[in-house]
């Protein structure tokens, strides 16, 4: 329980989670089925409990591995948001300075690579 009151009291600091659960990764790697669930629901984590789900055996929930996956797609997620925020404030700094929309398309292909169609960015954050 112990673990379990400490891994409540970090979970908004992920890399202070992440510290945690490696020290005590004993505990972490056979969680009872309770107090995982415990972790789940008082953490309002679905995550958990889908991640858990794949990794479960022997009736003991790797929690390690779990935390491990959902930190690094909070990660990813904000470097992504991180992305989208660079890439909305180039469009806005070439139209403040006058760059002309043709001009900033061009500026977008040779300096990212870009998910979408470059003129996507352009139709949304072009104002």
């Amino acid at each position: 329980m112990r673990q379990v009151f400490g891994f409540l009291q970090l979970e908004s600091n992920k890399e202070a989670l992440k510290l945690y659960v490696n020290r005590h990764e004993d505990v972490f790697r056979n969680l009872s089925d309770d107090a995982y669930d415990m972790i789940s629901v008082m953490t309002h984590s679905d995550e958990l409990s889908e991640i858990r789900d794949k990794y479960e055996t022997e009736g003991k929930g790797d929690m390690c591995q779990a935390i491990k996956e959902m930190i690094e797609e909070g990660r990813q997620e904000g470097r992504q948001e991180g992305r989208q925020e660079g890439i909305k404030a180039f469009i806005e700094l070439c139209q403040e300075i006058g760059i002309s929309k043709e001009d900033t398309l061009r500026k977008l292909q040779e300096k990212f690579t870009l998910t979408e169609p470059v003129e996507a960015y352009l139709e949304r954050y072009w104002k």
